[in-house]
């Protein structure tokens, strides 16, 4: 969205006849009898109006009446239209107008109203559908304990399911929104707070974080305020961790908002560009060549511990051809630690499997052979110890189920040690909050990503 002040728009009248020039392209050639026939204007105005737009070029005028949207037209019909579904959204998701009125407001009101204020509206509309789609959780959540990481507060600095990929074993499920565009979503300042309210309350109970953790839903370095973000939770004298895709990281900008982290994973599960995609099925504009070679240029200048980490999937990536390339790559990044791990909860694709133990044995074995970097393989036979529990105990498991799926058996052992029923779970499961599903003989619980 520009970010140019209203006075500098076009009338009213000429935003709405871009906007219905906008929706006819869609169908075709745009006539202006069809013009005429949505506004509810004579031929003679819709004449009259077209001629001042394509004087002003944001249209242009073909044979036999036909009119067409020029570059300049169409981003300024796009920018109306925007404005429009915004404060549509607004209206009837958040303040419960009904719709025909929200529909007669909102056209009304995107003709005056200035990009800072829409640019705030977006922001709570944003924040407001974080928070449902959370099941009423905010954007921190834990301590949870890692095997990398140790005791670690989650940042969730990104709409559910907003990523540049869609991996075939994410455990979160397709990608709902893809793309690379970098964009606000939540304010640095905001962030703070509710660690410095997470940090106040373990204190009560007598436990400290080992780190800060940004391990969204999605892509974190999507965030274009990660960088200030970062810098601000410096002040808390808390180690910073990122786990990116590293699909940014050729952005000369991401590299620069990830320089005072502490601790950093890039992902990479090939470097073969058909296998990367038919494993990560990246945003179409991605080129691995620009990732890899971004991820290299960034272990060069990285101050902090960089580490890797590679997703083993049978059949796709875990032939010797293919690690010995992988490793190859990761010699020339140079990482503190290359981890291999394996899908151990329900992924996206059902077809999905890990890798037999034999090829991961292997896999160590060539990565740590022709990179000479120390390799760890992580299988996912994680226990409950450590995880951090206040009063509401069914609250707790639904933030840890919003990082990941959680095992029955870690579940029961969680509600024994705290004296608890598994009725308490009732009202998750029931609402849809909380979904049940089963992977490799197992159960799990994870939070409903479309609630």
């Amino acid at each position: 969205m520009r970010s140019n002040s209203f006075d500098k728009r076009i009338t009213p009248g000429g935003e709405n006849y871009l906007k219905v020039i906008l929706e006819l392209s869609s169908k075709g050639k745009v006539c202006s009898r069809d013009i005429a026939e949505i506004l509810g204007v004579t031929k003679a105005s819709v004449s009259g109006m077209t001629q001042k737009l394509k004087d002003e070029g944001y249209i242009s005028k073909e044979k036999y009446g036909t009119v067409a949207l020029t570059t300049k037209g169409i981003e300024e019909a796009t920018e109306i239209q925007e404005r429009y579904n915004i404060l549509n959204s607004f209206f009837t998701r958040v303040l419960g107008v009904d719709k025909s009125t929200a529909a007669k407001d909102a056209c009304f009101i995107e003709h005056i109203i200035s990009s800072a204020s829409i640019k705030k509206i977006d922001e709570q509309l944003k924040k407001f559908d974080y928070i449902k789609n959370q099941g009423g959780n905010m954007i921190i959540y834990g301590p949870i304990p890692s095997r990398r990481l140790g005791q670690s507060i989650g940042i969730n600095n990104i709409p559910p399911k907003t990523c540049s990929y869609s991996c075939v074993y994410c455990q979160l499920g397709r990608t709902n929104k893809m793309q690379i565009k970098r964009q606000d979503f939540y304010q640095p300042e905001e962030i703070y707070k509710e660690i410095e309210v997470k940090i106040k309350q373990l204190e009560t109970k007598n436990k400290k974080v080992d780190y800060l953790s940004f391990v969204p839903d999605g892509e974190p370095t999507l965030d274009i305020n990660i960088g200030r973000t970062i810098k601000l939770l410096k002040n808390f004298n808390i180690k910073i961790a990122v786990i990116t895709n590293a699909s940014l990281l050729w952005m000369d900008e991401v590299k620069e908002d990830l320089m005072e982290a502490d601790w950093i994973s890039v992902s990479i599960d090939s470097v073969e560009e058909n296998i990367w995609r038919k494993i990560d099925r990246p945003h179409k504009k991605l080129k691995y060549d620009d990732i890899i070679n971004g991820i290299i240029e960034f272990s060069k200048i990285f101050k902090g511990t960089l580490v890797t980490e590679t997703m083993m999937v049978k059949a796709m990536n875990d032939s010797d051809v293919c690690i010995e390339k992988i490793a190859e790559k990761i010699a020339l990044i140079k990482p503190e630690k290359s981890y291999i791990l394996v899908p151990t909860r329900p992924p996206a694709e059902t077809c999905i499997e890990r890798a037999s133990l034999e090829n991961l044995k292997r896999a160590v074995a060539i990565i740590r052979g022709v990179s000479g970097i120390d390799v760890e393989c992580i299988t996912g036979d994680e226990e409950d110890d450590g995880f951090f529990f206040t009063e509401n105990i069914a609250e707790d498991i639904l933030s840890i189920a919003s990082v990941h799926p959680i095992r029955e058996d870690i579940v029961d052992k969680i509600l024994k040690k705290r004296d608890s029923h598994k009725n308490i779970l009732l009202p998750l499961i029931d609402s849809n909050a909380l979904v049940e599903y089963e992977y490799e003989g197992k159960k799990f619980y994870r939070r409903n990503l479309q609630k």
